[in-house]
């Protein structure tokens, strides 16, 4: 019997390492940095997976990661919001992408963004896991993972009758992975559940499923 999910992520999983600096580097120079740093910020697909689970949703994450640490904690992170990884794919393919946020006095940052693991995530593999949990009710999906691996995950999971709403209409939810959803998704539930009505939209009556982007 397939399983049954209130939402299905199929998005990136990547770390995010910060450290702080007085101004950014030149070709060739050796920067000193301070308070070097990795955050709870695991890339859209891991940080919307984590806000779903610890706002009490039954979620369920779809992705690929290589078989290293950072694959390690996305595993953690998203299994202590009481998600289902069980479609973390595992690679020795490829390793978890990683990207350094340099941060300056100012605020401002430069992102040096390493390769997605999600680049050897299959079409066949999605499939695999949306016909697991094909009774569920939603899927959410965006780009950093191929556009045609999104876009055939989105088309399979409506041929799976996803969407499914609870209230009877035919609506269509868009999720967006804005700097405000991720911080939020460090936070204690109360003050995400706070910040949601703001990203989340409804569209009525339109047959498509979900889409994010940045």
């Amino acid at each position: 019997m397939a399983k049954k999910m209130d939402v299905i992520v199929l998005n990136s999983h990547g770390v995010g390492q910060y450290a702080y600096c007085d101004h950014m580097p030149v070709w060739g120079e050796t920067l000193p940095v301070k308070n070097w740093h990795v955050a709870e910020d695991g890339g859209k697909g891991s940080n919307v997976t984590v806000a779903l689970g610890r706002l009490g949703l039954k979620v369920a994450y779809i992705g690929k990661v290589g078989n290293d640490p950072w694959g390690d904690l996305g595993d953690k992170w998203m299994t202590d919001a009481g998600a289902d990884t069980t479609y973390l794919y595992r690679t020795d393919e490829v390793s978890t992408g990683t990207g350094l946020i340099l941060i300056g006095p100012d605020g401002r940052n430069t992102v040096i963004d390493g390769d997605s693991s999600s680049v050897k995530l299959t079409v066949e593999e999605v499939e695999a896991a949306l016909d697991d949990m094909a009774d569920s009710d939603y899927f959410v999906t965006g780009f950093e993972v191929p556009q045609r691996v999104s876009q055939a995950g989105a088309r399979y999971a409506k041929k799976l009758g996803m969407p499914r709403n609870p209230w009877g209409a035919s609506t269509t939810w868009i999720i967006s992975s804005s700097t405000r959803w991720r911080a939020a998704t460090s936070r204690a539930s109360r003050r995400m559940t706070r910040s949601m009505p703001n990203r989340w939209h409804a569209r009525s009556r339109r047959p498509t499923v979900w889409a994010t982007s940045s």
